[in-house]
């Protein structure tokens, strides 16, 4: 065959350039499948060496060449040409294409050839700016498919996303409620403390204000200028009493008493003075306390200050109110707090609020009146005489004790409003019926809070929306002070809760991406080696494993070592994953277990690494040899060309384990492993060639009979010598015979693996088995 190419060499170097011709010394049973139209008896006649009687090797060489050159150049020329071409065409009866080494070897297919890996190198070649956008496009849209197709075949993913995203959300939103209840009850608490040392301030300060008051009445009793003053006026009408008289304050009653010559004497005008100013400084109320009144029998005699300007041109002048007898005159107001406090248990009364008083905006007062109770005075009241001197009164500005106190400031900046009230006991005077009134004695002001405007009068204080604090003052009833919070904790936390289930959402889709990378990883480390071996590998284990009998095969492309050098690399990168990914596909079919690939080596292991018996796994590996040679017939590359494989299979002993701890391998050792690469290598084109074990072990397949054909010549192995071995052709159908488990006798073959191995290499062991 050498010589045949070497002699014709210029006529097919547009068709085989470079060849390599160093094929073996079997290849010469190959040749009728390269020319099929020529015998090995007529390429033998046309071999140099052949040797011919009577003449010397030199002289037969030369007359062979000349022989095989008149040959070639004569008749035979054009029917050898013809026959070449046909046979590197060979190919083309299935479908017309031609075989692709010989397309790869052509002249300029190199520079024409345009595929998808030349078009991928094209595109990474491109350093422009529309590149890289194009580049990064595909590869988020690769991403997203890639991960796309991983959810759809592993849903479990999505339901365990969805369980983290559900169980985190749900968690963070328990977790927020109970920090928004927190938050409220802590709000509650601090605005029920708030309110309870509010309104004790409140009554501290009023009950404050009452000791001025209180201690005026004390000056009233132990005080002899005072005491002849209620006698000096008298009850209203009686003879030698004041006489009644209209004044400024009169409608159509005479309101008031002639009080001159009673009221005005100096000296008891300036002990009065006296006594007030002493209040003043020794209480320091005197930007609170605005004015003091006595009132003899009820009437309004003495005042200090008589003037006292409250604000800018609003003066308080107390001339118009001297002489007045409120309980006489038509102000139902006064009538009943005289009346209340000349009563045993309401000796002391707090007036008010009165809101804008004197009409001056934001000027708010209260009233203090205190009555004097004193033996030896007959005060009539409603037809009713009464031991009592009168009464002291006084006036307290409370719009400037709530700006000195800085109240409001104070519930401005906590977002609280406030309402102090106070609940009075009040006697019909003419029914004589008793019922509670409400009164506000103190409210926050107006206030704004971002885009909110807050008023206490906006909405009312109820038991809803507000925290109600009660306190006892003995001197003024009993006060309530409300106070009501403008933090809404659950709105506030609302972006919050927003904010966290997005967190949640970005943890899930994390999760969710860990997950996928975790089972790519997991498939691709299963694919890699099996689960037992990588069990041990986490444990830190050794793996090592013993397997009696297993069927190995072996396959590669003929002829692809020596045109690999005219091709690519990306060229037979496409043509290798072409095909070896429909071996990978009928290797899960059948059930086998994909050991490696080198170059374009294929190597299937059956009965491990999951142990089955040993005729099962030769018709398991059969089976796939068969089916892959089958699809190897049809298999047409992307540029339409077809390849020739060759195959072989062997059954034996075999040690498997994972040597090293760097790129660890799942790999199998022993004899069984060189006898299979044997076969493979002496087989033949687009045949599988079997060892005699295996030819056994086929016998007595359990699902399948197969046609078996011996080798004409026995094959001459390294290391074995002459060796029989076997053709698989076909599947001749489905075993007929039915087999029960433990019938030996009829079916010797089907004893135990390690009885099997034990006299696998003695063929007279074979025949005493039958």
């Amino acid at each position: 065959f050498t010589y045949i190419l070497k002699v014709t060499k210029s006529k097919l170097s547009n068709m085989i350039p470079n060849e390599d011709f160093d094929r073996g010394n079997d290849e010469l049973e190959d040749l009728p499948h390269v020319f099929p139209d020529f015998t090995v008896d007529e390429i033998s006649e046309m071999n140099p060496n052949k040797k011919k009687g009577g003449s010397s090797m030199k002289k037969a060489r030369a007359s062979s060449v000349t022989s095989a050159r008149t040959k070639l150049t004569s008749t035979s020329s054009s029917r050898l040409s013809s026959r070449l071409g046909s046979s590197l065409n060979s190919s083309s009866t299935a479908g017309g294409s031609k075989n692709i080494w010989s397309t790869m070897t052509r002249r300029g297919y190199m520079a024409t050839t345009k595929d998808a890996y030349e078009d991928l190198d094209t595109e990474f070649e491109e350093h422009t700016c529309m590149a890289a956008v194009k580049l990064f496009c595909h590869g988020i849209a690769f991403e997203a498919r890639h991960r796309l197709r991983t959810l759809y075949k592993h849903p479990r993913i999505i339901i365990y996303s969805l369980l983290v995203f559900g169980a985190l959300t749900a968690g963070v939103l328990v977790t927020i409620d109970v920090i928004c209840k927190n938050m409220q009850q802590k709000i509650e608490l601090d605005a029920s403390l708030e309110a309870f040392q509010t309104a004790s301030w409140f009554a501290d300060i009023f009950a404050k204000a009452l000791i001025p008051l209180r201690s005026l009445q004390q000056a009233i009793i132990h005080s002899n200028t005072f005491k002849d003053l209620p006698h000096q006026i008298g009850n209203y009408g009686e003879e030698g009493s004041a006489p009644p008289m209209f004044g400024p304050k009169s409608t159509n009653i005479m309101d008031y008493r002639n009080v001159t010559g009673i009221c005005d004497n100096q000296d008891m005008i300036k002990e009065f003075q006296s006594i007030v100013t002493s209040i003043t400084r020794n209480f320091d109320f005197d930007d609170i306390i605005v004015t003091y009144r006595i009132a003899p029998y009820g009437v309004f005699c003495l005042a200090d200050p008589m003037a006292l300007e409250l604000a800018e041109g609003v003066s308080f002048n107390n001339a118009g109110i001297l002489g007045w007898d409120p309980i006489h005159s038509s102000s139902a107001m006064f009538s009943n707090v005289l009346r209340s406090i000349y009563h045993q248990e309401n000796e002391i009364s707090m007036f008010g609020p009165m809101i804008d008083f004197l009409k001056v905006p934001g000027l708010t007062v209260f009233c203090g009146h205190l009555a004097v109770e004193m033996p030896g005075y007959n005060y009539t009241l409603d037809g009713e005489e009464r031991s009592t001197w009168g009464f002291v009164m006084h006036f307290i500005d409370w719009s400037h004790l709530k700006a000195r106190s800085g109240i409001d400031v104070y519930y401005r900046e906590k977002k609280y409003s406030y309402q102090l009230t106070r609940t009075d006991l009040v006697t019909d005077p003419e029914t004589g019926e008793t019922s509670y009134q409400m009164v506000i004695i103190a409210q926050s002001e107006e206030w704004e809070v971002g885009h909110k405007f807050y008023s206490s009068n906006q909405e009312p204080f109820d038991d809803t929306n507000s925290i109600a604090v009660s306190v006892n003052t003995l001197d003024s009833g009993d006060w309530t002070m409300r106070v009501k919070t403008h933090v809404n904790v659950k709105s506030d936390l609302f972006w919050t809760k927003i904010i966290a289930c997005l967190g949640t959402f970005i943890v899930s889709i994390m999760f969710c991406t860990t997950l996928m990378e975790r089972q790519l990883h997991k498939i691709l480390l299963y694919k890699i080696m099996p689960t037992d071996a990588i069990q041990k590998l986490n444990r830190g284990q050794t793996v090592i494993e013993r397997y009696n009998i297993v069927t190995i095969f072996f396959s590669d492309i003929v002829g692809f070592t020596s045109l690999c050098g005219e091709m690519r690399p990306l060229q037979v990168m496409k043509m290798l994953n072409e095909l070896y990914e429909q071996f990978d596909k009928i290797v899960e079919k059948h059930g086998v277990y994909k050991v490696e690939t080198i170059g374009d080596a294929y190597m299937v292991v059956g009965g491990a690494p999951h142990r089955i018996p040993a005729p099962e796994a030769a018709e398991k590996v059969a089976l796939f040899a068969l089916e892959a040679m089958e699809f190897v017939k049809n298999f047409k590359t992307t540029d339409g060309d077809s390849i020739f494989i060759r195959a072989g299979i062997a059954s034996g002993p075999v040690v498997a384990g994972v040597v090293g701890k760097a790129m660890p391998r799942y790999c199998f050792f022993g004899d069984t492993v060189n006898l299979a690469s044997r076969m493979e290598s002496n087989s033949k084109n687009m045949k599988i060639q079997c060892s005699d074990f295996t030819y056994r072990l086929l016998l007595d397949a359990p699902n399948f009979s197969f046609h078996l054909e011996r080798r004409e010549n026995m094959v001459n192995l390294k290391g074995k010598g002459l060796t029989q071995t076997w053709w698989i052709q076909s599947i001749d159908g489905p075993v007929s015979s039915t087999f029960q488990i433990g019938d030996v006798e009829s079916h010797p073959s089907k004893i135990a693996d390690t009885a099997i191995q034990s006299m696998a290499l003695s063929t007279q062991a074979w025949e005493r088995l039958g």
